[in-house]
């Protein structure tokens, strides 16, 4: 949903309060061969930010990982892919 920015902050800041979320989600490729090719893995996507009302306001970050599968070892490999920052 919308919100108001300013109207939001200002009802938290009059209660001094601040709010914060968790961000979990992937990306996955889904293929039409029924897995006779090898799949290319999947985009782990986790975070976490919050909104205060002192100086700082929106802070967090969201980090990526490559999740991907190897068939001569059978083995499921994590490679990162890197950390945004959120301001």
């Amino acid at each position: 949903f919308l919100m108001n920015r300013r109207e939001l902050t200002d009802h938290l800041a009059e209660r001094q309060l601040g709010i914060c979320w968790v961000i979990i989600g992937e990306k996955q490729v889904l293929q039409s061969d029924w897995g006779q090719t090898p799949s290319p893995g999947r985009l782990r996507i986790s975070g976490a930010s919050a909104l205060s009302t002192t100086k700082e306001g929106l802070k967090g970050f969201l980090q990526c990982k490559l999740e991907q599968w190897d068939e001569t070892t059978h083995q499921q490999s994590e490679t990162s892919v890197g950390t945004i920052p959120i301001h």
